[in-house]
């Protein structure tokens, strides 16, 4: 099972009866409600940030990595980090807000 760096750094030792545990949790740990709201964010994005964000935060990619992944430089996958997650935090504000 591969962990992520930043949860090794950070002491967090995952073990399959951790994973087992965790499905057998009784509340799902995302609302339905906000996960639908990430999923149409995420949809929003175009199709080179959500690849850069899924190598950075799924497959844990150091931005040098997924510049050479993508033949990006590592200035542009920086910026595209970068724009990609300010354009989801101001579409999930907005929809909160227009919720409230």
């Amino acid at each position: 099972m591969r962990v992520p760096r930043r949860l090794q750094a950070a002491g967090v030792r995952v073990t399959s009866v951790t994973l087992e545990q965790a499905g057998q949790v009784a509340e799902p740990l995302v609302d339905p409600q906000e996960r639908l709201a990430l999923d149409a964010a995420l949809r929003s994005l175009q199709t080179r940030e959500r690849e850069v964000l899924r190598l950075r935060f799924v497959e844990d990619l150091s931005q040098a990595q997924i510049a050479v992944r993508t033949g990006l430089s590592q200035t542009h996958v920086s910026r595209t980090l970068r724009g990609a997650l300010q354009h989801l935090r101001e579409v999930l504000v907005a929809g909160t807000n227009a919720v409230t």
